[in-house]
C-alpha cells in the first residue's frame, strides 16, 4: 500500500513509502491535481497548443518563472510539462530549437513537474493506489494521469508534497488559460518570436481563483559561466613534488550514463562520469564516478589528477571537446603548467566511453 493516514491530522498521505525523509503527498493536494488533471484532458489542449507554445505562470508571493507546455500534438505522448526557474528554461530551449540530447543531459539540467496521462495497463503501483482513492474509471481505453517530479541529475519520481502545490497552481492557470483559448482560438499570443502569455494568480487558492494575462519578450537565457572548483592545493603540490617527464596527450570528457542508481522505491539518479584516457594508446584511465550533488568541475579535476598519478607523467596537454569543460579545467591545468586545448574530437576516449557505457548499462539493467 502507497498510502497510510498515519500524519498526526487524520490526512491520507500518497507515495509515503517512495518518498521516505521528504514530505509525502496530502489527500488534499492530490485530490485538487485529481480534478485539475480531468479538467485539462477534458479541454484537449494538445488539439490547439503546440509544445513550443509556451505559458509562463507567476505566482503570487512571487517565485521562480515556471515554463509551461503542453505535449501531444504528434498523438504520442499527452502530457503537461512545467520547467522551474531559468536554467530548466535554458535547457528547454535548446530543445524548442532542434537539439537532441540524451536522456543524461536533459535530466542533468531540469527541474520541474508534470501530468502525463498514459495506459492504465503502465501505472505503477503508487500511481494505481491514488487513482482508485479517487474512483477514477479503469475501463478499456481509458487514459489515467500521473503526476511527476524532476531534479536534476535525477529521473521523473513521485511529487512531494511541495512540489505538487507547484503543480496544482500551474496546472490550474493553464486549464482557465485554455479555456479562454477555445473561445478565442486566433489570440493572437505566440506570433511574434519569444513572446508568451504570463499567467499571474491573483487571490487565494481555489477552483475559482483569478489570474491575469499579460505577454512578456523572453528570450532563451544566456548559459551562466562555469564556476571553477575549489583546488585541492595539497593534492597538487605532492604531483609537483614528484617532477614528473613530460608524456602524452590526454583526452578528457564529461557524460552521463543512463544506468539508474538507487534502490526499487528510492528516487533514481543519474550517473555522472568523468573519463580520461591517454589519447595515443587509448588506455582507459581509473573513472571518476559522481553524483547529482558533484560539480562537473571537482568530478573533471579529480579525474585527471588521478590519471596523472597513475601514468606517473604530466600530460604535455589536455584536450576536451566543451568550452565549458576547458574553464573548468584551467585553473588546475596552469598549477601544473599543462595547456588545456579544445578539439573537434576525442577518438580514443570515445572508443572507451562505449566500452564503458555498454557495461555499466548493461550491468544496471541486469
Amino acid at each position: 500500500m502507497s498510502f497510510s493516514n498515519k500524519s498526526g491530522e487524520g490526512s491520507i498521505l500518497f507515495f509515503q513509502k517512495q518518498l521516505a525523509e521528504e514530505q509525502a503527498l496530502t489527500s488534499a493536494t492530490a485530490e485538487r491535481l485529481y480534478d485539475l488533471s480531468a479538467a485539462l484532458a477534458a479541454l484537449k489542449p494538445w488539439g490547439f497548443v503546440g509544445d513550443s507554445n509556451l505559458m509562463l505562470v507567476q505566482t503570487s508571493p512571487p517565485t521562480e518563472t515556471c515554463y509551461c507546455s503542453i505535449m501531444g500534438a504528434l498523438g504520442e505522448v499527452f502530457s503537461l510539462h512545467i520547467y522551474v526557474g531559468e536554467e530548466s528554461f535554458r535547457g528547454l530551449s535548446r530543445v524548442l530549437a532542434g537539439e537532441q540530447p540524451s536522456p543524461g543531459e536533459f535530466f542533468a539540467s531540469h527541474r520541474g513537474v508534470s501530468v502525463e496521462f498514459i495506459k492504465a495497463s503502465a501505472l505503477t503501483p503508487p500511481d494505481r493506489e491514488l487513482l482508485k482513492h479517487f474512483k477514477h474509471p479503469f475501463g478499456r481505453g481509458m487514459a489515467a494521469p500521473i503526476f511527476r517530479a524532476l531534479r536534476p541529475g535525477y529521473y521523473p519520481w513521485y511529487v512531494t508534497e511541495p512540489e505538487a502545490a507547484v503543480l496544482a497552481r500551474c496546472m490550474q492557470a493553464v486549464v482557465a488559460f485554455c479555456e479562454t483559448l477555445l473561445d478565442d482560438p486566433d489570440a493572437p499570443y505566440w506570433e511574434e518570436e519569444d513572446l508568451y502569455p504570463v499567467l499571474a494568480l491573483e487571490g487565494a487558492d481555489g477552483p475559482r481563483q483569478k489570474f491575469a494575462v499579460r505577454q512578456i519578450k523572453a528570450p532563451a537565457p544566456t548559459p551562466a559561466l562555469p564556476v571553477p572548483p575549489i583546488l585541492d592545493e595539497a593534492r597538487l603540490g605532492r604531483i609537483l613534488r614528484q617532477d614528473h617527464a613530460v608524456g602524452g596527450a590526454l583526452e578528457v570528457d564529461y557524460f552521463y550514463s543512463n544506468a539508474r542508481i538507487g534502490g526499487k522505491n528510492r528516487r533514481q539518479s543519474l550517473l555522472p562520469v568523468a573519463l580520461v584516457t591517454d589519447a595515443a594508446s587509448g588506455f582507459l584511465f581509473q573513472p571518476e564516478l559522481g553524483s547529482p550533488e558533484q560539480s562537473r568541475g571537482e568530478s573533471l579535476v579529480r579525474a585527471v589528477l588521478a590519471a596523472i598519478e597513475n601514468a606517473r607523467y604530466l600530460p604535455h596537454e589536455l584536450r576536451v571537446r566543451q568550452k565549458e569543460f576547458k574553464i573548468l579545467l584551467e585553473p588546475a591545468a596552469q598549477r601544473l603548467g599543462v595547456p588545456v586545448r579544445l578539439v573537434k574530437s576525442l577518438p580514443a576516449l570515445d572508443e572507451a566511453k562505449k566500452h564503458l557505457l555498454a557495461m555499466l548499462e548493461g550491468r544496471a539493467g541486469k
